[in-house]
């Protein structure tokens, strides 16, 4: 019920704040283009940008609300990713284009005269900015670290990544395989020393927060534009105060490129983001070489590969790994042993593929190194495409000698 009235408080907001901010911004870009003021106009797209910024969450939270499907397994989740790369792609691009249009008016600069519309104009934009900005602020209780809500300000506990030796005998039985008979694999790029001294030091895990992404965006929205209205409001006092001196007609074209820069400045952080969780990214929260470390050094695991770590959204991240095991281990004891070194690296939804290593049989040609990953019929549209060429060319030097013999 708390929620539910939490979430009805955030719409409420999100339309107030949206419709004053949305009127501004028309009126404002309006006597941009009336005034040729490139400052006041730029400034005017950069207020619009919050009104977009506010759709997006509005659009985001319904969308969050809706069931998976079978064409949407992981729903809409990413849809405040997507809505923010675009938002912010898109006035990174009018900001490029305001800078290169002063360009002529620093060449041939064009004097204002209604410079009390200017000045009214950024005190009008101050006004509905810091609104916003408090509104949000009253409604999410934002934190300067960007945290909100639910306050979980606990000391960061410490803790190591393997699980320990009763861990580990709560799952099951690992058929007495001693620690000193198993064959570990360690990453290329981290020795096993680096590893021990990791779990010397014992690996840290991040305080939990309650983050409300969507709010906490719409407020640095609304917080950067105060800071440009102000741009807005000192550029008209310096036009009113300095009227007819002959370098006044530069203030509106180099004051443009303060509000430009401020504006590719806000726009970067999200581009980046954006950019990263739709490639995939690693979560800079997980330290992949550990933790798959550790994976190497549960009793029995001889091997491990295929590993992925990605997140979903911000704070949600999801993993994939194969795990190679010794004969006779018991392939759910592992599983669970590294469901639990997921759950401690802050991994909590994870795919895990546990295999026994085939190195006791005979050889087959290159294609046992991939084994488990491909059949032969999808072979050429998975990982083993390079080794299956490799042993078809290898297949037709053995032919090519037979019949040579």
């Amino acid at each position: 019920m708390a929620a539910q009235k939490q979430g009805t408080k955030k719409l409420a907001a999100y339309y107030l704040v949206g419709s004053v901010a949305l009127l501004y911004s028309l009126v404002e870009m309006g006597y941009g283009v009336y005034l040729r003021s490139l400052l006041v106009l730029s400034d005017g797209f950069h207020n619009l940008s919050d009104v977009v910024a506010i759709a997006i969450a509005v659009i985001s939270e319904r969308a969050a609300a809706k069931p998976k499907s079978s064409a949407m397994t992981f729903g809409y989740q990413r849809m405040r990713v997507v809505g923010g790369l675009v938002n912010s792609v898109s006035l990174f691009t009018l900001a490029i284009y305001i800078g290169m249009d002063a360009i002529p008016r620093l060449i041939f600069p064009e004097a204002l005269d209604k410079a009390l519309v200017v000045i009214v104009i950024g005190a009008l934009g101050i006004t509905v900015n810091t609104f916003g900005t408090l509104v949000f602020a009253a409604t999410g209780h934002v934190h300067s670290d960007g945290n909100s809500a639910s306050h979980d300000h606990a000391k960061p506990t410490t803790t190591s990544l393997i699980p320990s030796p009763a861990q580990m005998s709560s799952y099951t039985d690992l058929d007495d395989v001693a620690m000193d008979e198993i064959r570990r694999i360690p990453s290329p790029t981290l020795s096993m020393t680096t590893v021990e001294a990791e779990r010397a030091k014992r690996i840290k895990t991040p305080k939990t927060h309650s983050l409300d992404g969507n709010l906490v965006a719409v407020f640095l929205h609304f917080l950067g534009d105060a800071v440009s209205s102000v741009f807005v409001m000192v550029a008209g006092i310096l036009l009113f105060s300095y009227q007819g001196a002959s370098w006044a007609a530069y203030i509106d074209p180099v004051a443009s490129y303060f509000v430009v820069a401020l504006i590719i400045s806000t726009c970067i952080q999200p581009i980046r983001y954006g950019i990263q969780i739709l490639l995939q990214r690693v979560p800079k929260s997980v330290n992949l070489n550990i933790v798959a470390a550790e994976i190497t050094m549960i009793p029995g695991v001889v091997d491990v590969h295929d590993f992925h770590v990605w997140e979903m959204v911000d704070g949600l991240p999801i993993a994939s790994v194969h795990a190679e095991t010794r004969r006779g281990v018991s392939l759910s004891a592992v599983n669970n042993a590294i469901k639990l070194i997921f759950h401690k690296a802050g991994i909590h939804s994870s795919t895990i593929q546990v295999e026994e290593a085939q190195e006791d049989r005979p050889t087959q040609g290159l294609l046992d190194h991939c084994e488990n990953n491909c059949i032969s019929t999808c072979a050429e549209d998975n990982c083993c495409k390079d080794v299956v060429k490799g042993t078809e060319r290898l297949n037709q030097e053995i032919r090519e000698r037979r019949v040579a013999t």
